[in-house]
């Protein structure tokens, strides 16, 4: 479920809500039809309301029916129930697929569908054309047109249409969707939308702070029943966890800044997204913002790797902060230990009074470490 807030422009006038909200906002996101049993559809919410999903179905029209769906009746239908907040989106799928491996839905026979098929939602599902004369969104149109592939809608269509029309919709390979990641239309469960939003968020950014902190920063233009921001992280675009929360303005057409200060991110890309949430439960999304820190410990090399008396520390660059630098023998416990200071790109290091065996070097900034392997002779 997510909604992307998007650098918007200030929306003039007050987004109204309310507790349901008309079809109009409903519609089938996207649709992977991949591979033996992989078939999955994707609704979402485009306005800015929840909407009680009871009284609607997804059903599949298939061979021979989906040549004529006015005059037959389903092969399958889904009974929708409960609500979807405003931005959200639902995932269904076949129950034996298994591809891409990171979604999850509800199993349904709508998603047992060819590439000729067609797949529709409708507010009523008796007798013989009912269901396809009450739809209120459609993809699809009977011909081979969808299969082996995968199309999501585009983020300006913001209502159901009762006639599909391949240019409301992107096309991508179905190894797109598998390996897309979080924040992008093209990842099976999230869709983006253009829809106005109850917050309004004119800036989002995150910046390093020298080498093992972000500052994460944002900006609203306005606010309307905004309970708080949750700062989420992740170390490879695709797992996110919180690691902040911030409470909002409520409802506020001033301008608001917030700020959170990682003091734990990693070496190489940190990825931020915010996920805004609403007292009534409703929550979007940002857009993910990568960081990437350096790091501070260079290439390190020993010379000679085997010595007798003494052993030389070379590093490709001079370090940026002051180096612990610790020696252990094969039990694992601290012989030696001294300092390489900041600037520094080599150290002599004396091993006379070591025992002959094999030892370990172990560089350390408080930040990160890197181990290096000697043997004195």
């Amino acid at each position: 479920m997510k909604l992307f807030l998007r650098n918007f422009a200030l929306i003039i006038g007050v987004l109204s809500f309310s507790s349901s909200y008309s079809f109009a906002n409903l519609i089938i996101s996207q649709y992977y039809e991949g591979t033996s049993n992989n078939k999955w559809i994707e609704i979402t919410n485009v306005g800015n309301s929840t909407i009680t999903l009871d009284g609607f179905f997804l059903a599949l029209f298939s061979n021979s029916r989906a040549d004529d769906p006015g005059n037959s009746t389903p092969n399958s239908t889904f009974a929708l129930s409960g609500t979807l907040a405003a931005g959200s989106s639902l995932l269904f799928q076949n129950s034996q697929a298994n591809i891409p491996s990171y979604a999850a839905g509800t199993n349904t026979g709508v998603c047992g569908f060819n590439g000729d098929d067609l797949v529709i939602i409708t507010t009523s599902t008796s007798g013989t054309g009912t269901a396809w004369n009450n739809r209120t969104d459609v993809v699809g149109n009977g011909t081979s047109w969808g299969g082996n592939t995968s199309f999501y809608r585009n983020p300006d269509i913001l209502a159901p249409s009762t006639t599909f029309s391949e240019s409301d919709w992107t096309e991508v390979s179905n190894t797109t969707v598998d390996n897309a990641m979080a924040g992008t239309s093209e990842r099976l469960g999230e869709h983006e939308s253009n829809a106005p939003l109850p917050v309004t968020l004119a800036n989002f950014d995150a910046k390093p702070i020298g080498n093992s902190k972000v500052a994460v920063q944002w900006i609203t233009a306005s606010e309307e029943n905004n309970e708080y921001f949750s700062v989420e992280y992740s170390n490879d675009g695709r797992n996110f966890v919180e690691i902040a929360q911030v409470n909002g303005a409520g409802t506020t057409f001033e301008s608001q800044t917030y700020e959170y200060l990682h003091q734990e991110a990693r070496n190489g890309q940190n990825y931020y997204r915010l996920r805004q949430v609403d007292f009534d439960g409703a929550y979007s999304y940002s857009d993910v913002q990568v960081v990437e820190i350096a790091s501070t410990i260079t290439a390190a090399t020993i010379t000679p790797t085997a010595a007798r008396s003494e052993i030389n520390l070379n590093l490709s660059s001079p370090t940026t902060s002051n180096t612990l630098i610790s020696i252990f023998n094969i039990q694992g416990q601290e012989v030696l230990s001294t300092r390489l200071q900041a600037g520094s790109y080599n150290l002599t290091i004396p091993v006379d009074g070591l025992q002959n065996g094999h030892y370990f070097l172990r560089l350390n900034d408080g930040q990160q470490a890197q181990t290096l392997r000697f043997v004195k002779l």
